[in-house]
């Protein structure tokens, strides 16, 4: 999966419940700069998310998409508020990927574990 597409995934999800504190936003910036994603462009997604503008691209391999629900759990959990617009959300990807409850579960213990 394109970084700049899992960074958008996740300004998404940060941006989900109307407001992205300061937890998510210090998470979004240390992901660009973690995976090499420029200024314009992380600038760029997060214009797109004021305008009303997200998609959500849904990785291809398995793997992919286990980053892709760990990383957005992780955005769900950096502020300490478990959001029902962000539990949706998550829970609404999760879906889409076709992830079990118990695959889910799994990702979620392996997460509270480390």
């Amino acid at each position: 999966m394109d970084r700049l597409q899992l960074f958008s995934s996740l300004a998404a999800m940060a941006a989900v419940d109307g407001k992205i504190s300061p937890e998510e936003l210090a998470m979004l910036v240390d992901r660009a700069e973690l995976w090499g994603i420029s200024n314009e462009d992380a600038e760029s997604v997060m214009v797109g998310l004021g305008e009303g503008v997200t998609e959500l691209v849904l990785p291809e391999s398995h793997r992919e998409r286990v980053v892709m629900l760990q990383e957005m759990i992780r955005m769900m959990a950096s502020d300490g508020e478990l959001n029902e617009a962000e539990k949706r959300l998550c829970a609404s990807v999760s879906a889409a990927m076709e992830f079990t409850g118990q695959e889910f579960n799994q990702i979620l213990d392996e997460l509270l574990g480390s």
